[in-house]
């Protein structure tokens, strides 16, 4: 037979264990926002997500994939025939779920240091209990997914999102000057992360062509995203670099979160005043290198890259 003393632990842990749910479904039901990255890599989509989530009030996985990985998760498949036949219910077990991946893995990337391609993105700012946006940086996996299927599983997947959250979706899309973006894809895609800038020279010319026309594929299916339903806020790495409190403030707005002066304060310890200029330290083929040159000359939202382009002594002619 249970004692007294064991029936009222008993019981205070059941109590407790109530609140601590309760607790937690209180924390996120304040959210307003849902952000996800659209783009390429190398353009600073790491940089930005690890400032969202050092916000206080925002907290944004580092690369947990909810649209591709996550959301084929069992535990997201609850719907029986893809996400058409969602009942409440359904959905509610999809927003716990999708928000438990991106709880955990932010505490984890801030817990253990959010490390990436050789480079410590971490930035220590206390979290708040009112969470006001969630979200996850995986830029150039989402870009691929709006790219299959003419975007059929993209919008699927999305929209199951708004319906699970009842928030906006937001994109974040990011740009860093595409001849540097490009000519350090192609030299991380061949060499990885581990090899000396020195082997830029050794890119290969099918590197740099395919890096290239996925770029170009990508813009013009985020210019096709903004002409329709999807909210899409553009924002350039330079400007980040130049203007950080002008950015964050930026950031702030588009996401409905309060401006910290703290939270400026611990970004700008991270944030380096230039980038590197490595589309000098790579041999262009010249076809490829003039169509680049033409689509950025052609597209308004490049137009401030037009007059930067690759030394002359670096651009060869291909046979």
């Amino acid at each position: 037979m249970r004692s007294k003393a064991n029936e009222n632990i008993c019981f205070f842990v059941l109590i407790f264990s109530i609140l601590a749910h309760s607790r937690g479904e209180s924390t996120y039901r304040n959210v307003t926002r849902f952000l996800l990255f659209v783009g390429h890599a190398r353009t600073g989509h790491t940089l930005v997500g690890s400032i969202i989530d050092s916000h206080p009030n925002a907290i944004v996985a580092n690369e947990a994939d909810v649209l591709g990985r996550v959301l084929k998760k069992p535990e997201a498949m609850v719907c029986g025939n893809g996400y058409t036949d969602c009942d409440q219910t359904d959905l509610d077990k999809i927003r716990s779920f999708v928000t438990s991946v991106i709880v955990s893995n932010s505490k984890q990337n801030r817990n253990s240091g959010r490390f990436q391609t050789g480079y410590d993105y971490t930035i220590r700012v206390n979290k708040s209990e009112i969470v006001l946006v969630l979200g996850d940086k995986k830029g150039g996996m989402t870009t691929s997914l709006l790219l299959k299927n003419n975007g059929s599983l993209f919008d699927e997947r999305v929209s199951v999102l708004q319906r699970a959250f009842g928030v906006p979706v937001v994109f974040f899309h990011v740009l860093r000057n595409p001849f540097d973006m490009i000519a350090t894809q192609a030299f991380r895609n061949q060499f990885g992360h581990k090899v000396h800038f020195d082997s830029f020279k050794n890119v290969s010319f099918d590197r740099i062509t395919k890096a290239v026309k996925q770029f170009v594929a990508g813009e013009e299916a985020i210019a096709e995203m903004k002409k329709g339903k999807y909210e899409v806020i553009d924002f350039f790495y330079e400007d980040l670099l130049d203007h950080t409190q002008k950015e964050l403030e930026r950031y702030a707005e588009v996401l409905n979160l309060p401006f910290s002066k703290l939270w400026r304060t611990e970004v700008e310890k991270l944030v380096y005043p230039t980038s590197h200029a490595t589309r000098d330290l790579m041999a262009w083929p010249r076809d490829v290198y003039e169509v680049l040159k033409a689509f950025c000359e052609h597209v308004p939202l490049l137009s401030r890259y037009k007059s930067v382009y690759v030394q002359s002594a670096n651009i060869q002619e291909t046979k």
